[in-house]
């Protein structure tokens, strides 16, 4: 090695690297990935884990029986029976705005699927030209009486 490389780069002939005692930099890296593996683990167990709804609505049919009303036929099938949900279904205008909403609640029974027909009454001055269904929910807000 020349006397020049020498004084630019140090000298070392046991070749063996000079790094300071404690290497801050590499500990702050290996406390951040494994932060980051943490972080990321917690993501996936709780995307996998998600919580599924007890009941699930799906709409079979419409009509308009008057300007004001709009009547659906769903089945609403539930996991468990025994289980109390409601479920919530909707009347849209040519828009796709909602003009209409009714939430049905379910008592416990005994059926796994049920079908039924419900009337969700429109908005004065609105024309309900679709119906929908938003979903279905375990949690009974207070509001809500069951039906025995």
């Amino acid at each position: 090695m020349s006397t020049r490389t020498r004084a630019r780069y140090g000298s070392n002939r046991s070749g063996s690297r000079k790094t300071p005692a404690n290497n801050l930099t590499g500990k702050i890296l290996v406390a951040l990935l494994v932060l980051m593996l943490a972080i990321g683990s917690w993501g996936l167990f709780r995307l996998f884990n998600a919580d599924t709804p007890p009941a699930e609505i799906t709409l079979l049919s419409q009509e308009y029986p008057d300007d004001d009303t709009l009547r659906v036929w769903v089945d609403i099938t539930r996991d468990d029976p025994t289980v109390p949900v409601y479920c919530i279904v909707q009347a849209f205008n040519y828009d796709k705005a909602e003009v209409g909403r009714v939430e049905i609640p379910m008592a416990p029974g005994e059926k796994r699927t049920e079908r039924i027909s419900v009337d969700v009454p429109v908005r004065s001055g609105e024309k309900a030209v679709a119906g929908g269904v938003y979903g279905c929910s375990g949690t009974i807000p207070a509001h809500l009486k069951l039906d025995s």
